[in-house]
């Protein structure tokens, strides 16, 4: 009898390891990064979104290199999106949050965590460098163009501002290249009317990367994404922490060779992958498992167990970088 409560408990036991890190193996994560220089470093982190154990586990890896000096998180979303973030950063209005990904669940608390961190003094910064989502276009465009009543503005503002959370990706990148395309008749309008803010519309207006393009392959996506990426200064890189999912690591097609190859001679690069198994699946409400390749890096783990350990791997098959062959692979187990 003893034995049926205690293993009808270990659900609820590793609920409560996770939310409070207990079951994170800091001492193996701190032995594995002791292989890299960590100080001219990009940080990559390839997830699988929406799955148990994801975000405590950023939290605490993003928590770790933040008292390293690293002061800028890479996000899979968009200028819009990092805008808005960032205001939450700056003034802890969790309001504006409804705005993002973060509206609700483990990525919302993320994201409070690094508030926290900044609270305590930790100068973080995030840049998007993937597709402008709609609903985070909506909400700066009803707060940068409430109050314009320039004339000159007026039909393209009216073209942005027809941009909300039902519009199409397809109709999106449409408004957006239709207005890029002018752009030039607008900018010293804008700049008058918007100020600093001018300087955040470009960004966005010019961000080649779109949400239509995603496709099968996204790999029209990953270009557009590669091509933000290298725009990015080469010392903010080596202070920087990238999140994205993992396939973007794990295949030819994606960002990360042409990346990682094209930046071997002037930064070194930190890749820690996510392997899973017997995690929940928050969007699917049921358990997830890595594929190949990642899958096999937790093949012989007890999927009974809670945990998240870490694991220096090299001279493998999955580098798809021709200078860096080692990775640290983190296995969560029954999240």
């Amino acid at each position: 009898m003893l034995n049926k409560i205690i293993t009808s408990l270990i659900p609820l036991l590793c609920i409560y390891n996770v939310s409070s890190q207990n079951n994170i193996d800091k001492f193996g994560f701190n032995r594995a990064v002791k292989d890299f220089q960590m100080k001219e470093t990009l940080v990559i982190l390839g997830e699988a979104h929406e799955v148990a154990g994801t975000y405590i586990l950023e939290s605490f890896i993003v928590e770790e290199f933040a008292k390293k000096g690293y002061t800028t998180l890479i996000i899979e979303g968009g200028n819009s999106e990092a805008i808005i973030l960032n205001e939450y950063l700056r003034t802890g209005n969790e309001s504006i949050l409804e705005y993002t990904r973060a509206r609700g669940g483990d990525y919302r608390r993320l994201l409070t965590k690094i508030k926290t961190l900044i609270n305590i003094n930790l100068n973080l910064e995030i840049i998007g460098v993937d597709f402008e989502r709609a609903r985070c276009l909506e909400y700066l465009f009803s707060i940068w163009f409430n109050n314009i009543t320039n004339p000159k503005l007026k039909a393209v503002i009216s073209s942005l501002q027809s941009i909300n959370s039902k519009t199409s990706p397809k109709k999106i990148k449409k408004i957006i290249l239709k207005v890029k395309k002018d752009y030039g008749k607008y900018e010293i309008a804008f700049k008058k009317e918007l100020g600093k803010n001018s300087e955040q519309l470009f960004k966005i207006i010019h961000n080649p990367c779109f949400e239509a393009d995603y496709g099968m392959s996204s790999r029209k996506r990953d270009k557009s994404i590669l091509q933000n990426l290298m725009n990015i200064n080469t010392e903010k890189l080596k202070k920087s922490i990238l999140i994205f999912g993992s396939n973007h690591f794990t295949h030819k097609k994606h960002f990360w060779p042409a990346f990682a190859n094209s930046k071997a001679s002037e930064i070194e690069c930190l890749l820690i992958l996510f392997s899973y198994k017997n995690c929940t699946n928050f969007t699917q409400n049921n358990k997830y498992n890595s594929t190949e390749p990642l899958s096999i890096y937790v093949e012989n783990d007890d999927p009974e167990k809670c945990k998240i350990s870490f694991e220096l791997v090299k001279n493998t098959k999955l580098s798809l970088s021709e200078k860096e062959n080692r990775m640290i692979i983190v296995k969560l187990i029954n999240q």
